[in-house]
This record gives structure tokens, sequence and C-alpha cells, in this order.
């Protein structure tokens, strides 16, 4: 596949790159195809990259298609279990995205030198988005930005954090960050929410489960959060 600059991005990957915006040089964990490191360099985002993935598939197309785009010299491909291989003088933006919120925790956790204010992690989780604010707050990193991607039916949340060693309260139940006000699509995911919430309060309605109380708060956080948005 010859990308050249004509190369066309998901609406998800189109945000993560503009987050890379003020970065210098990214890595990218689970690189797939590099399509995000090819169009990093090819659009001068960034000066260089590593595309790195754990399975020897997307490793091979990766270097296929660096190859065939000339950019050798710009992208390094590594196989690697997540950020083992690699140090803070390797990139100053870590992108980790399109897994699950655990699997994001546990290559964050296992990589103690991205405990730094000069590194940036770029997040996109598949599943259990909560589980991974809570994370970040409780180990230091703070959420600076937070962008809703959306792509037919597929809602993706992609959070920007940097650790600055503060334990930080956490915020709305850890259902989105503060900084979700700043950022595009916030009021379809919030709405999104709702609609999520609601049915598991119908739920526990029929069960009768304890866990009501607690729904019914997360509800009137997330209605009263999109009346504010509707009123600006």
């Amino acid at each position: 596949m010859k990308c050249g600059g004509i190369l066309k991005l998901t609406e998800r990957l189109l945000t993560i790159a503009d987050l890379c915006k003020d970065s210098k040089a990214v890595i990218d964990v689970g690189c797939d195809h590099a399509k995000l490191p090819i169009y990093l360099i090819e659009n001068n985002i960034v000066e260089r990259a590593i595309a790195t993935d754990i399975r020897q598939g997307p490793v091979d197309n990766a270097r296929k298609n660096v190859v065939a785009n000339k950019l050798e010299d710009k992208i390094r491909i590594n196989l690697c279990n997540g950020l083992a291989d690699f140090g803070p003088d390797d990139g100053d933006t870590i992108i980790i995205a399109g897994m699950g919120a655990e699997e994001i925790i546990s290559i964050i956790e296992n990589a103690p030198w991205t405990k730094s204010n000069d590194i940036k992690l770029i997040l996109q989780p598949m599943t259990l988005e909560y589980k991974l604010r809570e994370f970040l707050y409780k180990n230091g990193y703070e959420v600076s930005n937070e962008e809703i991607a959306i792509e037919g039916p597929k809602i993706y949340t992609i959070i920007r954090a940097s650790w600055t060693g503060a334990q930080l309260e956490e915020e709305n139940f850890n259902l989105f960050s503060n900084k979700l006000y700043n950022g595009r699509n916030r009021r379809t995911y919030i709405e999104k929410l709702i609609k999520r919430y609601t049915r598991m309060q119908e739920g526990h309605k029929i069960s009768a489960s304890g866990e009501v109380e607690e729904l019914n708060e997360i509800l009137a956080m997330l209605n009263d959060t999109l009346d504010k948005m509707t009123k600006e």
C-alpha cells in the first residue's frame, strides 16, 4: 500500500493525530499497518516515530508500508510487548489505541519511565473507559485533553494525559473528565452515557438491586451536564 500524501485516516486516528501536534517523536503501541505514524511524518506533525506491536503480522504489515513510502529513516519498526523495549529517549508521546482499558493500564504500569511531565500519553480505550480514568487519577497522571471521535454508530473516547505526581480526585464518577467540555462531539457522548445508564437503571429496578441510588445519582449528574452544554 503506497500511501504518499493522500493517506486518509479514520476520524478516530485523525483525532489522535491532532493531539500529537506539539510532539516531536511518537511511539505507536499496537501500530497495525503503521498508518498513523506514516500520516504524522508525511504531514510534518512529528519528526520521527516508532511503530511497534506484540504480533509479527502487524509488524510485517507496518514494515511493508513504511518501506513503500520510503520512510525507513523516519519510522522505526519494532516487535515487542507494550513499551518493554523503550525509554524516555525514544519518544515524547506514547500512543496506545484500540485496546481495552485494562491492557492499556498494564502497559503503562510496566513502563515506569512514563512518570515524567515530559511524556504525553494519548490513550484510546475500546472498553471500560472509567477504569482508565480512575487509574490515571490515582497514579498521578493528569488529563489535559479529552476528545470524542464518531465513526458511524461507534463513539470513541481519546484521552491525553501527563504525569504530575499528584493524586487527583475522581471526576464525574470517572465517566468523563472536565476536559471534555472543551472537546468536540461532547453532547453526543453524554447522550450515549445517559442511554447506557438508563438501561442499567431499569435493569436494576427490575432486580431490586441496591445500586439504584448510585445509578440515580449518575443519571442526575449526566442530565445536569447535558443541560449545561445545551445552554452554552
